[in-house]
């Protein structure tokens, strides 16, 4: 008997890969499979993970309007292997109508041509923020969470 080439594979329940002419495991296919397997297993991760929100809401004035902007860190969609485990910093202003203790409705906080509108609320106590919006998403005919949704301290008036 000769070496073995490691082509000709049988797939054995109890010992996986195995050369059909030596009955050596074959462990080329074992690894490739290992990898398979660890870059499902990545990617299953990286796109559970989500959104991460700071701690702090700022208080903004923008031509006279008056906005909470809110700051975070996000994870892109992996589009290969390299993007795994990366985050981008990213912010959003709401758009309010005061940044006294009370509660904003959302349907009340004006949106963009082209954005979805609010609903549920933004409750402001102090130096304490809690937002609890869902997105009207009418192309998808439901609501979803707002991915900013959270307790924050609030820091008034950075310009």
């Amino acid at each position: 008997m000769g070496s073995c080439s490691g082509r000709e594979v049988t797939k054995y329940p109890t010992f996986g890969n195995t050369c059909s002419l030596c009955a050596k495991p074959n462990f080329m296919a074992r690894r490739n499979s290992l990898k398979i397997v660890l870059a499902v297993a990545s990617i299953i991760m990286a796109s559970c993970s989500g959104a991460k929100n700071y701690k702090d809401a700022y208080g903004v004035i923008i031509d006279s309007k008056k906005y909470l902007k809110l700051l975070g860190e996000r994870v892109p969609i992996p589009h290969n292997l390299s993007t795994l485990g990366q985050t981008y910093k990213d912010s959003i202003l709401i758009r309010v109508p005061s940044f006294s203790d009370g509660v904003i409705e959302g349907n009340k906080i004006p949106v963009e041509k082209g954005n979805y509108n609010f609903s549920g609320q933004i409750a402001i106590k102090g130096n304490h923020i809690k937002v609890n919006l869902l997105i009207d998403d009418i192309a998808d005919k439901m609501q979803r969470p707002c991915s900013w949704n959270g307790e924050y301290k609030f820091i008034k008036s950075l310009k």
